[in-house]
């Protein structure tokens, strides 16, 4: 049962926005992350250091529901502008340690139990979402620099977050169907 919230709150760090408002808001997908691992956390160690971290990001990520348009108009916009990027830095590592701890959990579970495919499949998703995050943090630098190339990549890298996003959730499936917890 704790993988399928895992694989439901998947569903919901896809950032579909319609007149900025978030449809699939990210919090709902991280309390749906802390009843995972709050199920799991007696299978692995990982599950249980990654649910404090969820509890974390069901508050912090609430202001990512409405997109902020912060000006780039003057002096005054700095400082406004980099407490968000700050802040935004901070999500996004927090993100990547509950991700890594899922990919973990699944990998050291699926090896006591001697399904080493699955293992190297947690492995796999894990190097694909963090190739992921790291595009995502390369085009919003780009667009700093150059606006033109980060729209160039912003259909692409939409796409790549689908792909990854649902092998993310395959990944949470098969492990529910294949790992005994």
């Amino acid at each position: 049962m704790g993988f399928t919230y895992l694989m439901w709150g998947f569903l919901f760090m896809f950032d579909f926005r319609i007149n900025s408002f978030d449809v699939l808001p990210d919090f709902v997908g991280y309390l749906l992350f802390y009843l995972g691992a709050a199920k799991l956390q007696h299978a692995s160690d990982w599950f249980r250091k990654a649910k404090p971290f969820c509890a974390v990001m069901i508050v912090l990520s609430l202001p990512s529901l409405v997109e902020i348009q912060l000006t780039t108009d003057g002096a005054a916009a700095i400082g406004p502008a980099l407490l968000w990027m700050l802040f935004s830095i901070a999500l996004l590592a927090i993100d990547l340690y509950i991700v890594h701890a899922f990919c973990r959990g699944i990998e050291s579970l699926a090896e006591a139990q001697d399904v080493h495919e699955l293992a190297g499949t947690a492995r796999s998703r894990w190097n694909l979402y963090l190739i992921l995050q790291a595009m995502v943090v390369f085009m919003y630098f780009s667009a700093l620099i150059a606006p033109f190339f980060a729209a160039i990549v912003t259909i692409p890298l939409f796409v790549f977050s689908i792909i990854v996003l649902v092998l993310m959730m395959v990944l949470m499936h098969r492990s529910s169907q294949q790992l005994q917890t």
